[in-house]
């Protein structure tokens, strides 16, 4: 449960947001506050989110509206010429799939206040501190399923696990160390069978999306797989996994691409780790996978499935978005600019929220409480 110490708030005025003392319950207080409802912050690489800048709009990186990314039309945009790169010329919009895109996307960079994940980070830092190595790796594996239960909340979990290592790196490094080693090791492993089992699409015929159900006992493993492509790219864009091993991963993940279904995984995957906080997936390897995809000549899927068509060349989109900021990225640096990653509060999700979220995990899969 979130501490009742005294904290910050940030207040609006007319001047702007200001930053006030409260006392008492976050949800209760900013309640009363209008200016919660369009809460944009930015944290920097290295810095707690108890250093997060408050913003009333959002800012150019990251994504803040479907219409920049990914939207209806969007491919007219990108360095590929999709006309002269699909055999039959570019696939039709879906507007299912148009949807989906713009709801993914505004769902990557939405979280629970910045305030709530720093004060459960110590909750769970101090869960760690004082109990032995078996607790670190229960911790772990708690962590991760609050991560995979909900793609809508898998980036305040990884916010939360980036707040967990910072605060573990100035006092228990060793600690630290141990539950990176966990995390990685829970999210590769399920990412790697998930993909395995994405191979054969669940009935699909080549005219459906890849989103329609399927049965009431399969619909719930697909979710969770997909559920972990996202988790995976969010603990990557946090620097809770190593980019650079990340990259080797889903480099050799693309080549044994073969399904539609594989496909909105790899979408998950590289929307969640491409709005980064942490080191960026590094250019040269993004046009390679972006090359890879879009080879007609080389890709059965993307030259025969029409539906395929669709999600790959919003995976592209997704990888050009990604190599333009790289860019923007470097001449921010050489001027000075820090980098970091901006988000807008998700006001839905409070603090018992994500309370609830990670003790009903503990208790669902018999693991001992965070706290």
């Amino acid at each position: 449960m979130v501490a009742s110490a005294s904290k910050t708030q940030f207040r609006s005025t007319g001047s702007g947001p200001q930053e006030v003392p409260f006392t008492g319950s976050l949800d209760h207080v900013l309640k009363r506050d209008r200016f919660y409802k369009n809460f944009f912050w930015t944290v920097l690489d290295g810095k707690t989110t108890a250093s997060v800048r408050p913003r009333s709009c959002p800012l150019s990186k990251g994504i803040s509206s479907p219409d920049e990314f990914g939207g209806a039309g969007n491919t007219q945009r990108s360095r590929i010429n999709w006309s002269k790169a699909i055999p039959g010329g570019q696939p039709r919009l879906d507007s299912s799939l148009q949807l989906y895109f713009s709801k993914m996307q505004r769902a990557a960079v939405r979280t629970c206040h910045p305030l709530i994940i720093g004060q459960e980070a110590r909750l769970i830092v101090h869960s760690i501190t004082r109990n032995g190595q078996q607790h670190a790796k229960e911790v772990a594996q708690g962590l991760f399923n609050a991560g995979i239960s909900n793609t809508e909340h898998s980036r305040t979990v990884a916010l939360l696990i980036y707040n967990v290592f910072l605060e573990l790196q100035w006092s228990n490094w060793a600690k630290m160390d141990e539950l990176r080693y966990h995390l990685d090791g829970l999210a590769t492993t399920a990412f790697s069978n998930s993909w395995l089992s994405l191979q054969h699409d669940f009935h699909f015929l080549p005219t459906k999306t890849g989103l329609e159900a399927t049965s009431d006992s399969l619909d719930p493993s697909r979710s969770e797989m997909m559920n972990t492509a996202a988790f995976l790219g969010d603990l990557t864009a946090v620097g809770a996994i190593d980019v650079a091993a990340f990259s080797r991963r889903i480099g050799s993940f693309i080549e044994l691409t073969s399904s539609v279904s594989q496909c909105r995984a790899l979408y998950l995957l590289l929307l969640r780790a491409s709005a980064h906080l942490a080191a960026p997936i590094l250019s040269d390897d993004l046009i390679a996978w972006r090359n890879r995809l879009s080879d007609s000549k080389r890709n059965n899927l993307f030259r025969n499935d029409e539906m395929a068509q669709r999600w790959i060349i919003e995976i592209c989109n997704i990888i050009d978005r990604a190599i333009t900021e790289n860019a923007v990225l470097l001449a921010e640096r050489k001027g000075g600019t820090p980098p970091g990653a901006h988000y807008k509060w998700d006001t839905t999700f409070t603090t018992q929220g994500l309370h609830n979220l990670l003790q009903q995990t503990c208790h669902r899969d018999k693991l001992s409480p965070f706290m």
